[in-house]
C-alpha cells in the first residue's frame, strides 16, 4: 500500500501518536469516503520505520485538514510534506498502511 493510492484532501486530523522506541507514527484522521455527500470515516495513517518527523505550524483553533500530500525525492526513503491549513508535516519512513 502506497500513500498516492489515496486522495487525503480534506480529511481531518483528530490526534497524533508517536512511538519513538518502535519508529512508529499514527496520525487518526476523518477521512473523505464520499466528498458529493460529505461522508468521512475514521481511519488511521501507520507509519513504520519512521526516520524523521517535523511539525511546523502557527497557533490554530480546530482540528487541521489535510490539504494535499507531496512525495519528496529522499536517498534514504520515503519522505513526504503533509500540508494542511495549521501548516505542515514532513515524516520520512519505511512502511506506510491506512487501517480502519
Amino acid at each position: 500500500m502506497e500513500i498516492g493510492d489515496f486522495s487525503f484532501h480534506d480529511a481531518t486530523i483528530l490526534e497524533v501518536r508517536e512511538y519513538p522506541e518502535h519508529q512508529r507514527l499514527e496520525i487518526f484522521v476523518n477521512f473523505p469516503v464520499d466528498w458529493y455527500n460529505n461522508k468521512y470515516e475514521f481511519r488511521k495513517m501507520v507509519f513504520t520505520d519512521v526516520s524523521y518527523y517535523q511539525v511546523s505550524g502557527f497557533p490554530f483553533a480546530g482540528k487541521p485538514a489535510i490539504l494535499e500530500i507531496h512525495e519528496l525525492n529522499d536517498s534514504n526513503g520515503k519522505k513526504i510534506e503533509v500540508a494542511t491549513n495549521a501548516g505542515k508535516r514532513v515524516i520520512g519512513y519505511g512502511n506506510f498502511e491506512l487501517t480502519t
